[in-house]
């Protein structure tokens, strides 16, 4: 592993993408004050915090309300940061990641009048709204991939945590690799302990590698850029999440299960600053614009074109309801 590709992955950025327009301000004739609070990885984090930004800022130039953003240092930051927003005025605090479900929590408890929105996680409040991804589907279409593109009959997951959104992406994973190939063995999971330390990502990959496996998909944010320079490293494939991240490791990035955090935060803002704010889940997935595949710019050659057409029409099951993904349990297997 260079530690020069590694700093390159810390440094990347990018993001961006929902609909509609118009200028809206609240019963005051002020315009409402919306804000967001980035969990302690950060803007720049190539990740669910850039693309939470990029969602908020599209429905910023759509219905110009104030928008005001705050980076967190420490996890002992999320409550005193979504505080803030409401001493502000905010009448939406959006949360994002899945660290913060604690924290908001107790701050939308405490602020019943004031609506909040979390990102990537499941909360519970009667003024909380939680969006959250179909993390089996995702974890389906790359089991499949991972399937198809196996020459070991061996394939291996790294999530970040033993978490019920990381146990479904490796059920759909599994599941997705048996209807590729049922001949596919899924090596014991591994999983880092947390989403950003990126030498645990790393070592895994190398031992899933070193015991046979030549196809890996990482649930692991942050902590799957280390497993992503260990592929390139042994020019092995992997399979990304989160974030579009084939660049980060040409012709060895199979593909990248991308959550569309910009497009369900957009929505979201748009709803509440309509007054069509619902609390509970909202869901998305590949039919709801909340995942889709990154453009595999790099590997569709390598993939080929009968394999491309066969993840299509998963895809296409996936998006008419017509693949169910099996229940996660909390056993590790």
């Amino acid at each position: 592993m260079k530690p020069t590709f590694l700093l390159a992955l810390v440094l990347a950025l990018g993001m961006a993408g929902c609909r509609s327009g118009g200028s809206t301000q609240g019963a005051s004739g002020r315009s409402p004050i919306v804000g967001i609070v980035f969990d302690k990885y950060g803007l720049s984090d190539r990740s669910i915090n850039d693309s939470a930004e990029a969602g908020l800022l599209r429905a910023q130039k759509e219905l110009h309300f104030v928008g005001r953003m705050v980076d967190s240092k420490s996890e002992a930051d999320y409550a005193p940061n979504l505080q803030a927003m409401v001493d502000q005025g905010a009448i939406l605090v959006i949360a994002v990641g899945k660290e913060m479900k604690g924290s908001l929590e107790t701050i939308a408890k405490r602020n019943p009048r004031v609506k909040f929105v979390l990102v990537d996680a499941l909360g519970t409040g009667s003024n909380i709204q939680s969006l959250v991804f179909a993390d089996g589907d995702g974890g389906y279409i790359a089991g499949f991939v991972a399937g198809l593109m196996t020459k070991s009959n061996k394939i291996g997951f790294i999530g970040a945590t033993e978490t019920d959104d990381v146990r479904q992406s490796r059920v759909g994973y599994e599941a997705g690799a048996r209807v590729a190939n049922p001949s596919a063995q899924v090596l014991p999971a591994e999983y880092v302990g947390d989403w950003s330390t990126m030498e645990v990502g790393r070592v895994q990959a190398a031992k899933l590698y070193r015991e046979g496996a030549d196809v890996i998909f990482h649930d692991a944010d942050r902590a799957g850029f280390g497993a992503i320079s260990e592929a390139r490293h042994l020019k092995k494939f992997i399979i990304a999440s989160q974030s579009d991240q084939d660049f980060f490791a040409p012709k060895f990035v199979l593909v990248s299960i991308i959550k569309r955090a910009d497009n369900a935060v957009c929505a979201a803002v748009k709803a509440a600053i309509s007054g069509k704010f619902v609390s509970g889940s909202r869901y998305f997935d590949f039919s709801e614009e909340g995942l889709e595949l990154s453009k595999m710019t790099n590997t569709k050659g390598v993939i080929g074109a009968k394999n491309l057409q066969k993840v299509r029409e998963q895809l296409t099951l996936l998006r008419e309801h017509k693949i169910q993904i099996p229940p996660a349990t909390s056993e590790r297997k």
